[in-house]
Protein backbone atom coordinates (compact mmCIF):
# COMPACT_ATOMS: atom_id res chain seq x y z
CA UNK A 1 0.00 0.00 0.00
CA UNK A 2 1.36 3.42 -0.90
CA UNK A 3 2.19 5.65 2.03
CA UNK A 4 0.31 8.92 2.52
CA UNK A 5 3.40 10.46 4.11
CA UNK A 6 4.75 13.54 2.34
CA UNK A 7 8.12 15.04 3.25
CA UNK A 8 7.94 18.73 4.22
CA UNK A 9 11.43 20.18 4.41
CA UNK A 10 10.53 23.28 6.42
CA UNK A 11 8.57 21.30 9.01
CA UNK A 12 11.39 18.77 9.22
CA UNK A 13 14.01 21.43 9.97
CA UNK A 14 11.73 23.10 12.51
CA UNK A 15 11.52 19.75 14.29
CA UNK A 16 15.30 19.31 14.14
CA UNK A 17 15.78 22.82 15.59
CA UNK A 18 13.42 22.01 18.47
CA UNK A 19 15.33 18.82 19.26
CA UNK A 20 18.70 20.57 19.08
CA UNK A 21 17.66 23.66 21.06
CA UNK A 22 15.99 21.75 23.88
CA UNK A 23 18.09 18.55 23.80
CA UNK A 24 14.79 16.70 23.44
CA UNK A 25 12.99 18.22 26.42
CA UNK A 26 10.64 20.58 24.58
CA UNK A 27 9.58 19.29 21.18
CA UNK A 28 6.07 20.49 20.39
CA UNK A 29 6.06 19.49 16.73
CA UNK A 30 4.44 16.12 16.04
CA UNK A 31 6.84 15.51 13.15
CA UNK A 32 8.78 12.99 15.22
CA UNK A 33 5.89 10.55 14.73
CA UNK A 34 6.97 10.28 11.09
CA UNK A 35 10.61 9.43 11.87
CA UNK A 36 12.17 6.19 13.12
CA UNK A 37 13.29 7.00 16.65
CA UNK A 38 11.64 10.41 16.52
CA UNK A 39 10.95 12.37 19.71
CA UNK A 40 7.29 13.10 20.41
CA UNK A 41 5.42 15.02 23.08
CA UNK A 42 3.02 13.03 25.26
CA UNK A 43 -0.29 14.41 26.49
CA UNK A 44 -1.39 13.92 30.09
CA UNK A 45 -4.39 12.11 28.63
CA UNK A 46 -2.06 9.17 28.01
CA UNK A 47 -2.43 7.94 31.58
CA UNK A 48 -0.34 4.79 31.16
CA UNK A 49 2.72 6.56 29.75
CA UNK A 50 2.48 9.35 32.30
CA UNK A 51 2.34 6.82 35.13
CA UNK A 52 5.47 5.12 33.82
CA UNK A 53 7.14 8.51 33.43
CA UNK A 54 6.30 9.33 37.06
CA UNK A 55 8.04 6.10 38.10
CA UNK A 56 11.04 7.12 35.98
CA UNK A 57 11.07 10.62 37.50
CA UNK A 58 10.92 9.24 41.06
CA UNK A 59 13.78 6.88 40.23
CA UNK A 60 15.88 9.81 38.96
CA UNK A 61 15.14 11.82 42.11
CA UNK A 62 16.03 8.87 44.34
CA UNK A 63 19.35 8.53 42.52
CA UNK A 64 19.99 12.27 42.94
CA UNK A 65 19.08 12.16 46.64
CA UNK A 66 21.48 9.29 47.22
CA UNK A 67 24.31 10.93 45.30
CA UNK A 68 23.90 14.45 46.72
CA UNK A 69 22.58 13.52 50.18
CA UNK A 70 19.46 15.52 49.29
CA UNK A 71 15.82 15.14 50.31
CA UNK A 72 13.71 15.91 47.27
CA UNK A 73 10.30 14.60 46.29
CA UNK A 74 8.42 14.68 43.00
CA UNK A 75 5.55 17.18 42.89
CA UNK A 76 4.41 16.72 39.31
CA UNK A 77 5.49 16.26 35.71
CA UNK A 78 5.31 19.48 33.71
CA UNK A 79 6.24 18.22 30.26
CA UNK A 80 6.95 14.77 28.83
CA UNK A 81 8.63 13.73 25.59
CA UNK A 82 9.58 10.19 24.62
CA UNK A 83 11.95 8.57 22.14
CA UNK A 84 12.12 4.87 21.17
CA UNK A 85 15.63 3.67 22.10
CA UNK A 86 15.94 -0.11 22.70
CA UNK A 87 13.17 0.50 25.17
CA UNK A 88 12.05 4.06 25.78
CA UNK A 89 13.87 7.29 26.55
CA UNK A 90 11.94 9.71 28.75
CA UNK A 91 12.65 13.45 28.56
CA UNK A 92 10.91 14.71 31.68
CA UNK A 93 10.52 18.28 32.88
CA UNK A 94 9.32 18.05 36.44
CA UNK A 95 8.62 20.02 39.57
CA UNK A 96 10.30 18.77 42.74
CA UNK A 97 10.27 19.94 46.33
CA UNK A 98 13.26 20.06 48.64
CA UNK A 99 11.76 18.66 51.81
CA UNK A 100 14.54 20.21 53.93
CA UNK A 101 13.67 23.83 53.12
CA UNK A 102 10.35 23.52 51.19
CA UNK A 103 11.92 25.09 48.09
CA UNK A 104 10.23 24.04 44.84
CA UNK A 105 12.07 24.13 41.52
CA UNK A 106 11.85 22.80 37.98
CA UNK A 107 14.23 20.02 36.92
CA UNK A 108 14.95 17.98 33.82
CA UNK A 109 15.46 14.23 33.93
CA UNK A 110 16.53 12.08 31.00
CA UNK A 111 15.76 8.50 31.92
CA UNK A 112 16.21 5.41 29.76
CA UNK A 113 13.71 2.64 30.40
CA UNK A 114 15.71 -0.29 29.02
CA UNK A 115 14.09 -3.45 27.75
CA UNK A 116 15.56 -5.80 30.35
CA UNK A 117 17.36 -3.87 33.07
CA UNK A 118 14.90 -1.20 34.24
CA UNK A 119 15.57 2.54 34.53
CA UNK A 120 18.91 4.20 33.88
CA UNK A 121 19.37 7.93 34.53
CA UNK A 122 21.11 9.65 31.62
CA UNK A 123 20.94 13.13 33.13
CA UNK A 124 19.33 15.13 35.94
CA UNK A 125 19.56 18.80 36.85
CA UNK A 126 17.85 22.15 37.15
CA UNK A 127 15.89 23.33 34.13
CA UNK A 128 17.91 25.91 32.14
CA UNK A 129 15.51 28.75 33.00
CA UNK A 130 16.08 28.28 36.76
CA UNK A 131 18.80 30.47 38.27
CA UNK A 132 21.78 28.45 39.47
CA UNK A 133 23.15 29.03 42.97
CA UNK A 134 26.37 30.39 41.46
CA UNK A 135 24.41 33.15 39.73
CA UNK A 136 21.62 33.74 42.22
CA UNK A 137 19.07 36.35 41.31
CA UNK A 138 19.12 39.47 43.41
CA UNK A 139 15.90 41.12 44.51
CA UNK A 140 16.55 43.87 41.98
CA UNK A 141 14.03 45.08 39.40
CA UNK A 142 16.63 47.07 37.47
CA UNK A 143 17.43 44.04 35.29
CA UNK A 144 14.04 42.34 35.45
CA UNK A 145 11.33 42.39 32.74
CA UNK A 146 7.66 41.69 33.31
CA UNK A 147 5.83 39.72 30.60
CA UNK A 148 2.04 39.96 30.49
CA UNK A 149 -0.98 38.77 28.54
CA UNK A 150 0.11 35.12 28.62
CA UNK A 151 -2.19 32.27 27.69
CA UNK A 152 -2.69 29.58 30.33
CA UNK A 153 -0.48 27.12 28.41
CA UNK A 154 2.46 29.54 28.14
CA UNK A 155 4.72 28.13 30.83
CA UNK A 156 8.43 28.56 31.53
CA UNK A 157 9.35 25.88 28.98
CA UNK A 158 7.48 27.68 26.23
CA UNK A 159 8.92 31.07 27.14
CA UNK A 160 12.47 29.74 27.27
CA UNK A 161 12.62 27.33 24.34
CA UNK A 162 10.28 29.08 21.92
CA UNK A 163 10.87 32.72 22.82
CA UNK A 164 14.07 33.55 24.72
CA UNK A 165 16.58 30.68 24.46
CA UNK A 166 18.95 32.86 22.39
CA UNK A 167 19.10 35.48 25.17
CA UNK A 168 22.49 34.47 26.58
CA UNK A 169 22.33 36.80 29.60
CA UNK A 170 18.96 35.48 30.75
CA UNK A 171 19.20 34.15 34.31
CA UNK A 172 15.71 32.91 35.01
CA UNK A 173 12.07 32.81 33.94
CA UNK A 174 9.18 32.55 36.37
CA UNK A 175 5.46 32.41 35.53
CA UNK A 176 3.30 33.50 38.46
CA UNK A 177 0.64 31.02 39.55
CA UNK A 178 -2.27 30.93 41.97
CA UNK A 179 -1.08 29.21 45.16
CA UNK A 180 -4.46 27.52 45.63
CA UNK A 181 -5.04 25.93 42.22
CA UNK A 182 -1.65 26.35 40.47
CA UNK A 183 -3.31 28.16 37.55
CA UNK A 184 -1.27 30.73 35.68
CA UNK A 185 -1.87 34.35 36.61
CA UNK A 186 -1.07 35.15 32.96
CA UNK A 187 2.12 37.05 33.71
CA UNK A 188 5.70 36.33 34.66
CA UNK A 189 9.22 37.74 35.03
CA UNK A 190 12.48 37.48 33.09
CA UNK A 191 15.63 38.15 35.10
CA UNK A 192 18.83 39.18 33.30
CA UNK A 193 22.42 39.60 34.45
CA UNK A 194 22.46 43.30 33.57
CA UNK A 195 20.02 46.08 32.85
CA UNK A 196 21.57 46.63 29.42
CA UNK A 197 20.86 43.01 28.47
CA UNK A 198 17.24 43.40 29.56
CA UNK A 199 16.94 46.66 27.64
CA UNK A 200 18.13 44.96 24.45
CA UNK A 201 15.32 42.41 24.80
CA UNK A 202 12.72 45.14 25.29
CA UNK A 203 13.85 46.79 22.06
CA UNK A 204 14.26 43.57 20.03
CA UNK A 205 10.86 42.16 20.98
CA UNK A 206 8.80 45.30 20.49
CA UNK A 207 5.83 44.46 18.21
CA UNK A 208 7.24 40.94 17.67
CA UNK A 209 4.65 38.13 17.47
CA UNK A 210 4.74 35.32 20.01
CA UNK A 211 5.21 31.81 18.53
CA UNK A 212 1.99 29.83 18.13
CA UNK A 213 -0.06 32.87 19.18
CA UNK A 214 -1.68 35.66 17.20
CA UNK A 215 -0.47 38.38 19.55
CA UNK A 216 2.59 40.49 20.22
CA UNK A 217 4.87 40.23 23.22
CA UNK A 218 3.81 42.55 26.05
CA UNK A 219 6.98 43.43 27.94
CA UNK A 220 7.77 46.16 30.44
CA UNK A 221 10.16 46.91 33.26
CA UNK A 222 9.21 45.05 36.42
Amino acid sequence: MASDYVFHEQVYWEYIDEVDNSKGFYVVSDYGCNLPGGIVRISQDDVDLFQKAQDAARFAIEQYNEKENANMELVKILNLNIEPAAGLMYYITLEAKNMSNNEVNHYQAKVWATINTGFRVEGFGLAPYVAKSSESVRDDSSSCIRIENLHSWMDENYLFYKCFYRARELLSIKVRRNVHNDQSKRHGFLQFRTRSAAEKILVAYEDKLMPYANQSFKLSWA
